[in-house]
C-alpha cells in the first residue's frame, strides 16, 4: 500500500521542561474528488432514470363474455325501458320513441344512425372516475325483417321491441357482433383479482334528436342527488358493473348481477334492463 502524500515534521531538541504541540486539522466536508465511480452510480444513473418516462405495456387483448356459471355467452341484450306517464313501459317499442313504418321499410338514416352508447369508467365515483373507452351499438332487424324482404313481411315499429342485441357472429351469421367483445389492456388484469368496469348508457335518437340517459335502477322517482352518490357496495343505481378476468385459457368478462338488480342471466345470454332517467 502506498501513501498518497508523505509529510516530514522536524522539531527542535526537546528538553525535560519543554513540550511541542502539533495541531492536526481534519476536514469534514465531503469531497467527490477522485470518486468518479460514485458520481456515475449515485448521481448520473439516477438522474438519467428520472429523466426518461416510465415504460408501460399498452398491448390490448380481447375479452370474451361468460355467463355467471362460466358457460359461454351467446348474446347480450340491452333492453331499454322508456318512461310513460311516470311509470316504465317494460315492453317499449320503437314506435314509442317516434319511429314509423317508413323508417324500417326504406332503411332510413333515422333508424340506421340511432345508436346506444356505453361509456366504461374505472369506478362508480363521479368525482374521481376516468372514462376508459366507449362502445357504440347500432340497431339491427332480424333477417326476415330486413328492407330487402317483401313489404308485407316488414315489421311495424309498434311490434318491434326497443332493444340492442349483440352476439357471437360465429354462431349467428346474421347477428350483430359489434360490442360483443371488449378490448382492454392485458397488463391491467391480473389473474387473482378481476378488473372492475362500470358502464353508463345513453341513447342518441336520430329520428327526434333526443339524447336520453339511462340507469340501472327501476325507481323513476329517484332524485339526481341520490343517483349520483357512490354505491359503496350497495345495490347499484346508475351504473352496471362488468368484471374482467384473466384465466389460464384466455381473457373473459362477466356482467355482475350482484352489484345491480337489472341483470338477468339466462341459459345462453344476458339481458340488461336499462331505465330512462327522469329529468322532472
Amino acid at each position: 500500500m502506498m501513501d498518497a502524500k508523505r509529510y516530514t515534521i522536524r522539531t527542535p531538541l526537546l528538553s525535560a521542561t519543554t513540550a511541542t504541540t502539533i495541531s492536526l486539522f481534519m476536514e469534514q466536508n465531503v469531497d467527490f474528488t477522485g470518486q468518479q465511480e460514485l458520481i456515475d452510480r449515485k448521481f448520473i444513473d439516477v438522474e438519467v432514470t428520472k429523466s426518461i418516462n416510465e415504460t408501460f405495456d399498452y398491448e390490448v387483448t380481447r375479452f370474451s363474455p361468460l355467463l355467471t356459471n362460466n358457460n359461454e355467452c351467446d348474446n347480450i341484450i340491452y333492453k331499454l325501458n322508456i318512461l310513460n306517464n311516470g311509470t316504465y313501459n317494460l315492453n317499449t317499442k320503437w314506435s314509442d320513441i317516434g319511429f314509423q313504418f317508413d323508417d324500417f321499410a326504406f332503411n332510413k338514416n333515422s333508424f340506421n344512425k340511432t345508436f346506444l352508447r356505453l361509456d366504461f369508467y374505472d369506478n362508480d365515483i363521479g368525482t374521481t372516475q376516468r372514462l376508459l373507452f366507449f362502445k357504440t351499438l347500432f340497431p339491427s332487424l332480424k333477417p326476415e325483417q330486413q328492407p330487402n324482404s317483401l313489404i308485407s313481411q316488414l315489421p311495424q315499429p309498434n311490434n318491434v321491441q326497443l332493444i340492442f342485441n349483440v352476439g357471437n357472429i360465429l354462431k349467428n351469421q346474421f347477428g350483430n357482433s359489434e360490442g360483443y367483445y371488449l378490448y382492454y389492456f392485458k397488463d391491467e388484469v391480473i389473474p387473482t383479482v378481476p378488473k372492475e368496469l362500470y358502464i353508463r348508457a345513453t341513447l342518441f335518437n336520430a329520428k327526434t334528436g333526443d339524447i336520453t340517459g339511462f340507469m340501472s335502477s327501476n325507481n323513476p322517482t329517484i332524485s339526481i342527488d341520490e343517483l349520483a352518490k357512490t354505491n359503496n357496495g350497495v345495490t347499484g343505481k346508475l351504473y352496471t358493473k362488468y368484471l374482467l378476468t384473466r384465466e389460464v385459457d384466455g381473457y373473459y368478462y362477466k356482467i355482475d348481477n350482484t352489484y345491480s338488480s337489472n341483470i338477468t342471466n339466462n341459459t345462453t345470454e344476458y339481458v340488461v334492463d336499462l331505465y330512462q332517467i327522469s329529468v322532472s
